[in-house]
């Protein structure tokens, strides 16, 4: 995943989520918060196609429509879409 990507992905959270997500982040006049928090999620998030954190972005977005997901759990939902269904408990 390439930055640009990253920063669409907490776009759709902040428009998904609009009072409990916030990107870029408020009161952040420099910017320094804003970007450590894309800094931090393209961390966590780089190794993965964009496609596929997208679609897992969305089952958890359906799955759980509170709150938005953390990178952690958009990585563990990815991780679960890669394995083969024969490592699947069914």
């Amino acid at each position: 995943m390439q930055k640009s990507e990253c920063i669409k992905i907490l776009s759709y959270l902040n428009n998904c989520y609009n009072n409990r997500f916030k990107f870029p982040k408020p009161n952040d006049e420099d910017g320094t918060r804003t970007k450590l928090m894309i800094e931090v999620w393209l961390d966590l998030l780089k190794y993965y196609e964009y496609q596929l954190v997208v679609a897992a972005l969305k089952k958890l977005i359906i799955n759980q429509p509170q709150w938005p997901p953390t990178p952690g759990e958009i990585v563990r939902e990815v991780e679960k879409l890669i394995l083969p269904d024969s490592a699947k408990i069914t």
